[in-house]
């Protein structure tokens, strides 16, 4: 009886913890939102750098555009397929043997544009092999912004430099059954936005 009771201690002063946390967090939270002023230049700065990368996704057609600076955790991928416009944010799947990047967009009635572009992180940070790559993406233009070199699909990129790289240089991977080729499972067999009965 003992025993359960100090479980239930502990239990509960670690929930207390977690509260006292959440206090604060709401607490700093009220205070930002309340302040009188509010700093405008971070949300400038956010919005002309999202522009400055559509920018130069806009040079290249059907072109998927990353500025590298991280292997292991992605970077942002900058989309200019068709007429569509508009940044992805990188997941990552860890794998019992490999982990992944994945960046996938679903298609929606709003916005009917998807795409699946997906690499393996290898070595120390410094070598991207894609293994999906969907049919919509003609390019894949990639920027190195490490202090050292990067391999893409076996192609050496150099500090600040840019390369392209087509479907030529990709080999289909896995199968990848959540969003292969810009579809889910469940769009699998609609054609012409008519879905089956």
């Amino acid at each position: 009886m003992e025993n359960q009771l100090t479980i239930l201690s502990e239990s509960l002063d670690k929930k207390l913890e977690v509260l006292q946390k959440i206090r604060e967090y709401n607490k700093r939270q009220e205070e930002i939102f309340s302040a009188e002023k509010v700093d405008m230049s971070l949300f400038d700065d956010a919005v002309e750098e999202k522009q400055r990368l559509i920018e130069i996704a806009g040079k290249y057609e059907d072109c998927v555009y990353i500025e590298v600076s991280s292997v292991h955790s992605g970077s942002k991928l900058v989309y200019h397929l068709g007429d569509a416009v508009g940044i992805v944010n990188p997941g990552v799947h860890i794998g019992m043997f490999q982990d992944s990047v994945l960046y996938m967009k679903y298609a929606t009635e709003e916005d009917p544009c998807a795409l699946d572009f997906r690499y393996f992180p290898k070595g120390f940070g410094d070598v991207m092999e894609t293994y999906s790559w969907s049919d919509n993406i003609k390019q894949a233009v990639i920027k190195n912004q490490k202090g050292y070199s990067l391999i893409f699909n076996h192609e050496e990129i150099a500090p600040g430099e840019t390369k392209v790289f087509t479907p030529v240089t990709h080999k289909q991977g896995l199968f990848s059954p959540d969003c292969y080729n810009g579809k889910s499972l469940f769009t699998v067999g609609e054609e012409d936005g008519e879905k089956e009965d």
